[in-house]
């Protein structure tokens, strides 16, 4: 009994030459480890052990951040002081990525505090980006994923991943919005018409609508006509006759807040809602009239109005204009 107990603390060396000495027949160490391995195989279905084999020599697939790879720790770390970072987020991570906040006018909270490791392992993930959970997860441990669904705009969103139209770092747009984000449902209409407000042609969306939700029509983030005027001088707009008889209309019942083909953004046949339809009551259309093309009234009309279009040299050189300089071109030509 005592001689089993001193053997089970033996290696299989020192066992094999005890054994050898005192018993006849103990086979070689090799040919036993061999014996084993033969028996196993014979208890253990061929299935079973392919399966195993397949999941043994299968490793998941990492992406991996480029000093980490290139065991450039140093780097990162500060070897005398057990590891530590050589300086704090985010300055540490612009040592080789772009500084965000010099970058966009509008940075996202984790990344301008410098919580990047919050998103982003900072040596290797099996996500794209080294990103630490899938996209659509990672945003919601922040935001409220009930008020996200409830969104009008995001009712169909489904799978699709936030980053499809938000930045994660920074943007020059409100809400963390991609260039060109609105376009992927809306109309481009910069491509559609010869004058585009200045705001839309400058992609600045959100500077009128509101990117998720609003308690005005059309996403406005206030009444159409409080918008307006954080651009356009109301005294200047009241100075135009024009405008003293319509005070109490919204800007977009006459002007197109997007684009239009017209001057000054005239909606087609904003003008037939107070004149006369000229088109249907005559034979002949000033050029002008028939185009809206209304820059001669941002003045009393008179002669300056029609050179806006025709050249005067020209007019005054034919018979009989050259005697009447002095006359208004109305007195003889229907100006509609």
């Amino acid at each position: 009994m005592c001689i089993v107990i001193c053997l089970a603390g033996c290696s299989p060396a020192v066992r094999h030459s005890f054994l050898s000495t005192i018993f006849d027949g103990v086979p070689d160490l090799d040919t036993a480890q061999v014996i084993v391995a033969i028996d196993t195989s014979q208890i253990v279905s061929s299935e079973l052990l392919a399966s195993n084999a397949n999941v043994l020599s299968s490793k998941p697939e990492f992406v991996v951040h480029p000093p980490f790879l290139e065991k450039k720790c140093a780097n990162c770390h500060d070897q005398n002081k057990m590891g530590a970072f050589t300086q704090s987020q985010p300055g540490l991570c612009f040592q080789c990525h772009d500084n965000i906040e010099q970058k966009h006018e509008f940075s996202h909270g984790p990344a301008a505090g410098g919580f990047c490791t919050s998103c982003h392992s900072p040596h290797k993930a099996e996500l794209e980006n080294l990103l630490v959970r899938s996209e659509q997860q990672l945003c919601l441990d922040c935001h409220n994923s009930g008020i996200i669904s409830n969104n009008e705009i995001h009712k169909d969103i489904g799978e699709t991943n936030c980053t499809a139209c938000h930045d994660p770092h920074s943007s020059n747009n409100q809400f963390m919005l991609r260039e060109g984000t609105c376009a992927k449902c809306h109309e481009v209409f910069n491509e559609s018409s010869s004058h585009v407000h200045g705001p839309v042609e400058a992609g600045l969306c959100t500077s009128c609508h509101g990117g998720h939700t609003s308690e005005s029509e059309n996403l406005l983030v206030s009444a159409s006509e409080q918008i307006c005027f954080n651009c356009h001088d109301m005294i200047e707009v009241d100075k135009n006759n024009i405008h003293t008889t319509v005070k109490d209309s919204n800007c977009t019942e006459c002007h197109s807040p997007h684009s239009t083909n017209n001057q000054f953004m005239l909606l087609e046949g904003v003008c037939t809602k107070c004149h006369e339809d000229y088109d249907e009551s005559y034979s002949y259309i000033h050029g002008a009239v028939a185009l809206q093309n209304v820059e001669g009234h941002e003045s009393k009309l008179d002669n300056k109005s029609c050179f806006t279009c025709h050249k005067s040299e020209l007019i005054y050189s034919i018979e009989p204009h050259d005697r009447y300089k002095d006359t208004e071109c109305s007195r003889c030509h229907n100006v509609h």
